[in-house]
């Protein structure tokens, strides 16, 4: 819920701001400190896990519990959709207006829905190959900052860093396919277009490009995490390491054989 809703209120506040405010600078800010804020909060009562994509690949990997694997993604697109709604509720006034000022009044997807989720920048091709690279990308980058056999870390380092590597591929890589990097990010975000004012057109837009943002993140998280196994995970002991009482670990739910990362 907290990364949708400051996540995607970068984004609004991007879209309807005033020129002043009208800096994409805000948006990569916005949900590098979402995904910092959203650890920190839910890092000690249970693991952080906050994105689908990242859930399959840890228990690709043997992280996460196949048993836990479907209520994570169940929450994560719940927690989206509710971030989303809670974001509607706070901009509504400014997104009627927008609507009535420039698109006849009327909720279309590709200006004010994409406030809320994916937009197609690209042929469809280059758009699944971002999509899967970046989050390739990013996945290496979080299990290689919340591993400690690497650099042992203060608690609180490891959300402000994380919340850095999204900031990086948000404010670097948004062109082609808006940087969903999180299946629960887009789909969450369409199901309340779908249910609102936007109506069915939030999937049907471009072709059904929906399927993008939520599978191809997937894809190239599995594929980030077997490269760093291969690469970084194999040649560690995971054994190693005594964790604090105060360590922030996003697998703190599961058993202590589980628990090897954190995001």
């Amino acid at each position: 819920l907290l990364l949708i809703f400051y996540g995607d209120g970068s984004g609004a506040q991007n879209f309807l701001g005033s020129s002043k405010l009208n800096q994409f600078l805000t948006v990569s800010l916005g949900w590098g400190a979402a995904v910092s804020v959203a650890i920190i909060v839910t890092g000690k009562a249970c693991p952080a896990i906050l994105n689908p994509a990242i859930a399959v690949s840890n228990t690709m990997i043997g992280g996460l519990r196949w048993s836990l694997l479907p209520a994570y993604i169940l929450l994560e697109f719940v927690g989206a959709y509710l971030g989303a709604g809670l974001l509607l509720a706070v901009y509504n006034t400014k997104i009627a207006e927008y609507a009535m000022k420039y698109d006849g009044g009327q909720y279309l997807t590709n200006t004010t829905g994409g406030i809320f989720v994916a937009a197609k920048g690209s042929s469809l091709g280059v758009a699944v190959m971002d999509q899967i690279v970046t989050t390739a990308i990013l996945v290496f980058g979080i299990y290689a900052i919340t591993e400690d056999r690497l650099v042992k870390k203060s608690p609180y380092a490891t959300p402000a860093v994380v919340g850095m590597v999204v900031y990086l591929a948000v404010g670097t890589y948004t062109a082609n396919a808006s940087s969903a990097l999180n299946p629960a990010r887009d789909f969450g975000p369409r199901l309340l277009l779908l249910s609102t004012y936007w109506g069915p057109e939030a999937f049907s837009i471009d072709d059904y490009y929906f399927w993008v943002p939520l599978v191809a993140p997937i894809i190239g998280a599995v594929v980030g995490a077997i490269f760093y196994e291969l690469l970084i995970g194999v040649h560690t002991d995971r054994h190693s390491v005594n964790r604090e009482d105060n360590e922030i670990d996003v697998l703190k739910c599961t058993s202590e054989a589980d628990s090897q990362y954190k995001v």
